[in-house]
């Protein structure tokens, strides 16, 4: 995925977000679930970009992670009909009966737990069908792989793989230095800002023409984005 400056990812996610504002009206549950989506990944990215024009990227794979896994389990529900409502609300069921047990709740546990990984595959063959823009239908596959776990180990889980980076052995050994933050890479922050950038455009996209709903500005968008790998490539631009 190439990865713009942050004025173009600025302006983009602006203009995406005016585009898919306002409620949905009459939508069916697969509609539903689709718009849902929209909505969930526009608050994430919203916060997303906050946090990148306030300089804390270290928290944007927080972020980036959550929206993924949002844009696959709502493009799946969108697109996969009944046969995606019903396993995503056993996965639903699944979760809530064991809160309830955690908290007192008497009920036997109930529903089956749909794994993110099956989800990203069958998410990945519905976009195949129908062909799509950046970032591409095997993104949801491929996104899992190096997405994904990746943010959960080195970001949103609190093992060693979020605290190793704030910690350097001092060179006598036995003794270590504690930074404040962790060292910064701006264009990675920009790189996860571009993939959320796209996955929500993505999620939008995929919403409106489930639905028959056109957006013109999402289109517009979305040829947009697919100029990015042309206008700045594979390499870096500051």
């Amino acid at each position: 995925m190439p990865t713009p400056p942050s004025k173009e990812l600025f302006d983009v996610s602006r203009r995406a977000a005016e585009a898919t504002k306002g409620a949905i009206r009459g939508a069916d549950r697969n509609q539903a679930v689709g718009f849902a989506a929209v909505k969930r990944c526009r608050h994430l990215l919203g916060g997303m970009v906050r946090l990148h024009k306030s300089g804390a990227d270290d928290l944007l794979g927080v972020l980036l992670r959550t929206l993924y896994e949002t844009w696959v389990r709502g493009g799946y529900g969108c697109l996969g009909g009944a046969e995606a409502i019903e396993a995503l609300e056993s996965d639903e069921l699944y979760h809530r009966s064991r809160i309830d047990a955690d908290l007192g709740g008497v009920g036997p546990p109930a529903g089956q737990q749909l794994y993110l990984r099956a989800v990203a595959r069958r998410f990945a063959g519905l976009l195949a069908e129908r062909g799509v823009p950046e970032p591409g239908p095997q993104f949801p596959i491929e996104g899992y792989r190096v997405l994904f776990r990746a943010e959960s180990f080195v970001n949103v889980h609190g093992g060693l793989g979020a605290l190793n980076g704030f910690m350097q052995e001092q060179s006598l050994g036995g003794r270590w230095t504690v930074a404040d933050d962790r060292p910064a890479r701006p264009e990675l922050g920009r790189h996860r800002l571009a993939l959320g950038v796209a996955m929500f455009v993505s999620c939008a996209d995929t919403a409106h023409r489930a639905s028959g709903l056109p957006n013109p500005e999402i289109d517009v968008l979305g040829t947009r984005i697919q100029g990015w790998r042309e206008r700045y490539g594979p390499v870096e631009e500051a």
